[in-house]
């Protein structure tokens, strides 16, 4: 009797062992699932760092371009006034040379 008593604690031991074993590699393993969370949520907050500075340029280069839009329309403004300046000149030429040839000798 004392002999499987004593098997018995052995067994206990050996059991208790394994278990110790499995609970040292899981707390081993939940300490990798830890590091790889916080990696991705430092990689989550440089991803969101990013994208602000990507909306932060989309929106300059929106404004650069309505600035580059309003000035385009301006400048085709006054081309309109420059060429209808022009068709006045070039008519008022017109009639200015046929005024002095009614003035030839």
């Amino acid at each position: 009797m004392r002999y499987k008593m004593v098997w018995g604690l052995k067994q206990a031991g050996t059991n208790f062992g394994a278990i110790m074993k499995m609970v040292t590699d899981l707390s081993g393993e939940v300490a990798n699932v830890s590091s790889v969370i916080k990696g991705l949520a430092d990689d989550g907050q440089n991803v969101a760092a990013s994208m602000s500075q990507i909306d932060s340029l989309m929106k300059k280069s929106t404004d650069e371009t309505q600035t580059v839009s309003a000035a385009t329309e301006e400048q085709a403004a006054s081309m309109e006034e420059i060429n209808s300046s022009s068709e006045k000149l070039n008519k008022m030429a017109q009639e200015l040379q046929e005024a002095v040839r009614q003035f030839k000798l």
